[in-house]
This record gives C-alpha cells, sequence and structure tokens, in this order.
C-alpha cells in the first residue's frame, strides 16, 4: 500500500476505492484509473462530512511510478502491486482488502499504514519510525513534490492529482527550495 500511495500520490479515499481492474500495466507505464470519490479542485477534503451530496466523482488517471525518493521499486509489469495482485487467491475486485476478503475503509487503510511504518523490517528512510511525522498525506506531498522536481508542469499536475494549482503552490515552493539547496550543495562539491 505504501507503494501505490507514494508512487501515484493517491488520497486514503482513493486507496479504499481502488480496484483490480483499475490498474493496468504495460512494459513501457502502469496506470491506474481513480473513479472512487475524487478531489474536485477547491473542495473541501472528504475527511469532513458535506452537507450537500458531493458532484459526480471525475475519473482520472495517475501513473504509478517505479522511482521513489531515489529508490526504484521493480519494473512496471513486476513491482510491488502486480507481485501483491498475482499473489491473492480471493475473488474480491478491491486492491485492500480486510482478511474477511471485504474492502478496507478509510480507518483500515489508516491502520494498514500504521502497521507499515511501525514494522521493524521495513528499511526505507521514509518509512521508518525515525520520521514519526510519515501519513499517507505526506506520501502524497512527495509525490507532487518529486514530479514537480522532475518539470512536470503544475497544469499537468494538476491534472493528475486532481488539486488546483492554487493548491499546488506549496508544492511548487517546497520543489524549488529543494532545487536550490541541491544546486548549492553541488556547487560546494565542486569546491573541494
Amino acid at each position: 500500500m505504501a507503494y501505490v500511495l507514494f508512487g501515484a500520490g493517491l488520497r486514503v479515499e482513493e486507496a479504499a476505492e481502488l480496484l483490480r481492474s483499475h490498474s493496468l500495466s504495460s512494459k513501457t507505464q502502469h496506470i491506474l484509473t481513480l473513479t472512487g470519490p475524487a478531489h474536485q479542485p477547491g473542495a473541501q477534503p472528504m475527511a469532513k462530512p458535506m452537507a450537500q451530496p458531493m458532484a459526480q466523482p471525475m475519473p482520472r488517471q495517475v501513473p504509478l511510478n517505479r522511482w521513489i525518493m531515489g529508490h526504484r521499486y521493480g519494473t512496471y509489469l513486476k513491482n510491488p502491486l502486480t507481485q501483491w495482485l498475482k499473489s491473492r487467491t480471493d475473488t474480491s475486485p478491491y486492491v485492500f482488502i480486510e482478511d474477511s476478503g471485504e474492502p478496507l475503509k478509510f480507518a483500515g487503510i489508516i491502520a494498514l499504514w500504521n502497521a507499515i511504518v511501525t514494522d521493524s523490517t521495513v528499511t526505507h528512510p521514509a518509512m521508518t519510525t525515525n520520521n514519526p511525522l510519515v501519513t499517507p498525506f505526506q506520501a502524497r506531498q512527495t509525490w507532487c513534490i518529486e514530479l514537480l522536481m522532475k518539470a512536470m508542469s503544475l497544469e499537468n499536475l494538476s491534472i493528475l492529482s486532481g488539486l488546483s494549482l492554487d493548491e499546488l503552490q506549496p508544492y511548487a515552493h517546497r520543489a524549488k527550495e529543494k532545487a536550490a539547496l541541491e544546486q548549492a550543495l553541488a556547487i560546494d562539491q565542486k569546491n573541494t
């Protein structure tokens, strides 16, 4: 699950609604089709109850990236998600399920996330208890910042993430900060 949240920038609600049939991979790409409750740009977060009926979700596709924070996780055809789906013997259409076979809801996704970040066998620096601030929301932030640092435009990231340009501004600022820091460090390395 951590691979999907970090690699595709999904919200917890989107992960809970993700179906096996929404994962499409080939030699050249791995795409997730999101049809569940998508965040509408400018809308309130899903965690808050809404007084009025929610608008129809806007389906969108997002790439499931192989490279996350400088680490490669398999290929488009053989990665943690494809391996998980191949290993399953149940018939549930949902990607993330409880032991009973029922789909994980929001609370179940959070509980699974917390179990992953407290697992002593997890070795990725972003997913260890040495970093107590790691949340599913931070995985989405990381995904946005990484794409911006790889020169994705704000407009294209808005399409992929479902976030408005205004909502992406803090991520754009953080990506610029990281790029400036990397440039300063590279200059310092040249002088040694």
